[in-house]
């Protein structure tokens, strides 16, 4: 059936306001701190573990997906070039955690196995071989089995054994492996001089571990100098009574946890000096601590506490808005609280997507809930997209090359322009990124909305896949979808 082009768009346009102002869909903006207006059943949830990367976010789910979001593949990693501003579904099934680098992540499998994705340039994917080649898709790391946690440093991964045994690989200058040696390891290398650990995590200088009594041991950098003099210590035991329950890495702070719910943090390296003291000082008056992280803590009643390093141990604060938290997880900039019903809280820097929250607001100031990616159901079948849908101006935005091609519609760039040109068949529609004009062949129709360049995608209107050829585009606020049917 032929479908009018002056219907279509009309009366498209119509169908996509009535219906999704019907059905309740989810507007959304945030830089002032207002809620998101998401469906509490269409949050993402089900999460076990949640991990900050530099300007990114992962999770792990119930069902043992990986996900992620933010500039994970802005540094090269997975998608290329572009920020994913949800969650995606990362390519590896049945993991029990996942932890970032800076240009990588590790994986570890139900199974006990390691898997890394990302770059490679320092070894850090554990396969034999230093090169500048980019997995995009995890592979295995050689030699692990029984693994039962991980930790991903900038340039270098660690692994516990079952027998509490710890391995080591990647990148070394600043002897963050522990060997005696400052060469990277190409593949995973024991790391003497440990009693058996239960917890360990790897930094930006160094890697600390938790022995099964209870006491800290760390490694790395230990004099920090701008003329490549620096020293590095090889493991060493922290003051201490066994007391410790959990340890974090913060760069050139350590955190712990005691199993009276204090928290103790303590200096790595020195600029300047090689005497190190790694005597940890209490963060003062903070208490009743369950659960910590790089610069927070949650308390048994499930709030959650930030602190800000000192001489003297430090000062903290409540983060407001956040209730029935279970971990913590800290970036720079950004930060995640998980909540015990397996529901992620998100806030911070969210130039790259870093929040997940779905919004293009470069800050978040109060803590969100993430929602679920937005599905794109085309003819029935979903598509699968790189760079999720987003919400601009209470319109859905697409990558530009994510729906209009499975629908036989050619795509271009037009640099000189800086518009979108895509045709099909004798209909031809130009949106122009500079004025917000937009036309179909030729004549200009009525429209408030232009392409934009998010981070490396160039995002288009949804509405104008319907009022091009004469889809039908609905909201499915059962399956948190948008449906679009292609008219014969």
């Amino acid at each position: 059936m032929e479908v009018s082009k002056t219907w279509s768009w009309k009366m498209i346009l119509v169908l996509i306001v009535a219906f999704l102002a019907e059905w309740g869909f989810p507007w959304s903006s945030n830089a002032s701190g207002k809620e998101l207006s998401t469906p509490s059943n269409k949050l993402f949830s089900n999460v076990t573990q949640i991990e900050a990367g530099q300007f990114d976010g992962f999770a792990v789910k119930e069902d043992g997906s990986a996900w992620a979001w933010g500039a994970y593949n802005a540094s090269k990693v997975y998608y290329a070039n572009s920020s994913a501003f949800s969650p995606v579904k990362l390519p590896i099934e049945q993991v029990k955690q996942i932890s970032r680098g800076d240009r990588f992540y590790l994986v570890l499998k139900k199974d006990g196995t390691v898997w890394a994705s990302g770059a490679n340039e320092h070894g850090q994917l554990g396969n034999g071989v230093q090169n500048d080649n980019i997995s995009l898709e995890p592979i295995q790391v050689k030699g692990l089995s029984g693994i039962k946690a991980i930790s991903a440093g900038s340039t270098h991964g660690l692994a516990i054994d079952e027998e509490g045994k710890v391995w080591a690989w990647g990148g070394n200058d600043q002897g963050q492996l522990g060997i005696d040696s400052r060469n990277n390891a190409l593949l995973p290398v024991k790391v003497e001089g440990l009693p058996p650990i239960v917890a360990l995590d790897a930094g930006q200088f160094g890697s600390i571990a938790l022995d099964n009594g209870g006491v800290i041991w760390s490694w790395g950098i230990k004099k920090y100098t701008a003329n490549a003099t620096d020293e590095v210590r090889p493991p060493a035991r922290l003051t201490g009574n066994g007391e410790f329950a959990a340890v974090a890495d913060a760069g050139d702070k350590g955190v712990a946890l005691s199993f009276n719910g204090t928290v103790w943090t303590w200096s790595n390296y020195s600029p300047d000096q090689s005497t190190v003291l790694l005597q940890p000082v209490q963060v003062k008056d903070l208490s009743d601590i369950i659960s910590i992280s790089s610069y927070s803590a949650v308390k048994s009643d499930g709030t959650v506490w930030q602190w800000q390093n000192d001489q003297n141990g430090g000062t903290y604060k409540q983060v407001s808005g956040i209730e029935k938290a279970a971990k913590v997880s800290d970036a720079w900039s950004h930060h995640f609280a998980l909540l015990e019903d397996g529901r992620v809280m998100s806030w911070g820097q969210n130039f790259f997507g870093n929040t997940g929250l779905g919004v293009i607001d470069e800050r978040i100031e109060t803590p969100q809930p993430i929602p679920n990616p937005i599905r794109i159901v085309l003819n029935g079948e979903e598509v699968t997209m790189p760079v999720p849908p987003i919400v601009v101006n209470q319109s859905t935005y697409v990558p530009l090359r994510g729906v209009f091609e499975k629908i036989g519609v050619k795509v271009k760039w037009d640099v000189p322009t800086r518009s979108v040109m895509a045709s099909k068949g004798d209909t031809t529609i130009v949106l122009n990124s500079v004025t917000g004009e937009t036309s179909v062949n030729g004549k200009v129709i009525p429209s408030d909305q232009k392409p934009i360049s998010l981070r490396g995608s160039m995002m288009v209107p949804l509405r104008v896949i319907g009022e091009t050829i004469g889809a039908k585009v609905d909201w499915e606020p059962a399956t948190y979808s948008i449906t679009i049917e292609q008219g014969e």
